[in-house]
């Protein structure tokens, strides 16, 4: 592996709290890595290296910064409306690594579109974050839930709810929102990354 190629071990005397710190300290002290990705490979690898000496096999999940996002749409939409609000969703900069979903039945099975997004951001003003969401969908501000937190198993728990894995009791607004989608020829799912949009 490249990382052997240096003697690591002067560099590396933490505990498992600040091993990733330390770990990316290294590297870019190392002037040896020509990209972010190589720089990004050899973390990894020296992470799993030294996790089973410093951490006795265990380090926690890191952090994933990220919020979760839910957005009323006016009740009676248009056929068009998913293409609008995704190419005005592509336009906030602070969804720059996003992922979402369209809805439009609620576990009681009434007709209640809504979006759901998951968006890795660090935190921020949530007035400012709202404010931005308001501006450009004209949703009123009401309407706009945002919730922050670093659990990387809530993002993970979030994710798989944006791609479809979600609880049995949803199972009946899931099967609601499959039919709507086939009559209407609507998309499942989206994904917001660096200005490009992806539809799922």
């Amino acid at each position: 592996m490249r990382f052997v190629d240096h003697d690591f071990n002067k560099y590396c005397e933490c505990n498992y709290c600040d091993l990733r710190a330390t770990l990316k300290n290294i590297l870019e002290k190392i002037k040896v890595y020509t990209c972010d990705e190589e720089r990004k490979k050899t973390y990894d690898m020296m992470l799993e290296h030294y996790r089973t000496k410093i951490c006795n096999g265990y380090c926690p999940p890191e952090k994933i910064p990220h919020y979760f996002i839910t957005i009323s749409l006016p009740p009676t939409p248009d056929e068009n409306m998913e293409n609008v609000f995704i190419e005005l969703l592509s336009q906030i900069k602070y969804l720059s690594d996003a992922e979402g979903i369209f809805e439009y039945h609620g576990a009681d099975l009434k007709f209640h579109p809504h979006i759901h997004i998951l968006a890795k951001l660090k935190m921020m003003n949530k007035t400012n974050l709202v404010k931005a969401f308001h501006n450009k969908l004209k949703i009123e501000k009401n309407f706009i839930d945002v919730r922050y937190s670093t659990n990387p198993d809530l993002y993970k728990k979030r994710s798989e709810y944006i791609n479809g894995i979600k609880q049995d009791e949803k199972q009946e607004a899931l099967d609601a929102d499959a039919a709507f989608r086939e009559k209407h020829s609507l998309i499942n799912s989206f994904k917001l990354k660096d200005k490009n949009t992806y539809l799922l």
